[in-house]
């Protein structure tokens, strides 16, 4: 009877000893996964916003932010900001007066940095308003500014086909330039755009 008695005894420490093993186990998981997810996040925004150079984030000055032109005050150069929306007295992009091929955006990055390319999106309001195609220009000084070339000519990218998806245009080779200016070639109902620039250390990242 006492030996039965202990070995129902053991079983139940070792039914104990299981389910304690088992409840750390599962808590060891539960915090692995919170750390892969972490990891994830943190490697999504290093994918991207850490790949901008500050026009998105704000670290470029609305007054590093010029245009040839500007519809109106709500659509002011600064307001064409990657991923701004429309607020009171914003209406979250940039769109030039006139569409005419000759319009354009710039930002000055303040000091030379290394550019890879450029990320763009169309209007994020309903009117439905995008550039189609655009090109580049960017130099050290703004009356030397110089076109972005590829295979001897001018390249043209591609922009954008609705308001809100980002598409990122990369340069044939990165580019060492204080000023960027994005001159629109071709657009969908009106010259409405925002965007950032990608740095050379995210080249190729989509």
């Amino acid at each position: 009877m006492e030996s039965a008695t202990m070995n129902r005894l053991l079983v139940l420490a070792l039914v104990a000893s299981v389910a304690n093993a088992a409840s750390e186990v599962q808590v060891a998981i539960e915090k692995l996964a919170e750390k892969v997810a972490e990891t994830a996040a943190i490697k999504v925004i290093e994918k991207f916003d850490l790949c901008y150079l500050g026009v998105k984030s704000g670290l470029i000055d609305n007054d590093a932010i010029k245009a040839s032109s500007y519809y109106s005050n709500v659509y002011h150069p600064h307001y064409g900001r990657l991923d701004n929306e429309k607020s009171q007295g914003d209406e979250g992009c940039w769109a030039a007066k006139i569409n005419r091929v000759g319009q354009w955006i710039q930002v000055d990055l303040g000091t030379v940095k290394k550019v890879a390319g450029v990320v763009t999106q169309g209007s994020p309001t309903r009117y439905s308003q995008w550039v189609t195609r655009y090109k580049v220009a960017c130099g050290n000084n703004l009356d030397h500014l110089q076109y972005v070339h590829e295979h001897g000519g001018t390249k043209v990218f591609d922009g954008n086909s609705d308001r809100n998806t980002k598409v990122y245009n990369y340069f044939p080779k990165v580019q060492y330039c204080r000023w960027i200016r994005i001159y629109p070639l071709s657009w969908h109902l009106h010259i409405a755009m925002r965007f950032d620039l990608i740095h050379s250390q995210c080249l190729g990242l989509k």
